[in-house]
């Protein structure tokens, strides 16, 4: 029997973070349920850039682990996430977390992956129908990070537009999750970006600063649900120098894993 957490989005809800601070280890309690093709993107014959998932998919179940990528371990909030969910007593005796992971890096709306009938979106939905199929289990939180790609995919638009196109496909996409969720009563929480992401530029700082507008207007009119704010949160640029400015680092992960839990302490 399974607390469900969904987590979804782009890299930085994939478990991106480097450099010095807390590495989980694995709990027993704390399990994962995945897509084992290999995420990530391939050129087509016209070398446009094609997200690798694809039908059909299979979902396992598997201890939940830092994800192993370039050859080292990279740190993810869910994870810290479940340990507090874990340590404040939430988790009832003879049950286990099942974080649901959904979220593929370098991905948004703009390019059709998040959007109504959209790949990533169908996979979602899929993996939470399978998550359910145990009718004892039970939908506790969902956890979403993305916007970066939609801020960098569409700087050339003007700055109302972007707004109201990503407000349009956030709040369509968060409906939606009720809808297929209804059964459930959960706390939808989110965060902002890097702020050294963010600051590269003018042009990244308006259109960052208009997608995260556009999210934080989305999130006052939903219910249940907290924007975090991240604008103290270090990258792995700033922890270890390796030129990754849109990544949170290793302890910021840490700490953005409890912000989301103290989040979902006052909501719940």
């Amino acid at each position: 029997m399974y607390d469900i957490i969904i987590v979804a989005g782009q890299s930085n809800a994939e478990g991106t973070g480097l450099g010095n601070g807390p590495v989980f280890t694995g709990n027993e309690r704390i399990m994962r349920l995945y897509d084992p093709q290999d995420n990530g993107f391939e050129p087509n014959a016209d070398g446009e850039m094609i997200l690798k998932v694809k039908r059909p998919w299979e979902f396992l179940i598997a201890p939940a682990k830092e994800r192993f990528c370039d050859g080292c371990d990279r740190a993810n909030f869910a994870l810290w996430f479940a340990e507090e969910y874990i340590k404040s007593g939430r988790l009832a005796e003879g049950r286990k977390v099942l974080l649901l992971d959904a979220a593929v890096g370098g991905t948004g709306f703009k390019r059709k992956h998040w959007g109504r009938g959209e790949i990533l979106s169908e996979r979602m939905y899929e993996m939470i129908d399978k998550a359910l199929e145990n009718k004892d289990n039970k939908i506790v939180a969902f956890l979403w990070h993305q916007g970066e790609h939609d801020a960098f995919e569409n700087m050339d638009l003007p700055r109302d537009v972007l707004y109201k196109n990503y407000h349009a496909s956030l709040s369509a996409f968060f409906e939606d999750v009720r809808k297929k969720c209804s059964a459930f009563s959960f706390p939808i929480i989110t965060a902002g970006f890097s702020e050294e992401y963010c600051n590269q530029n003018e042009d990244y700082r308006s259109a960052c600063d208009t997608v995260y507008k556009a999210i934080k207007d989305v999130f006052a009119g939903l219910e249940c649900s907290a924007v975090i704010d991240t604008s103290d949160l270090l990258s792995n640029n700033q922890s270890s120098g390796n030129n990754d400015l849109v990544h949170f680092c290793r302890e910021s992960l840490y700490e953005l894993g409890k912000r989301f839990f103290k989040e979902y302490v006052r909501l719940s």
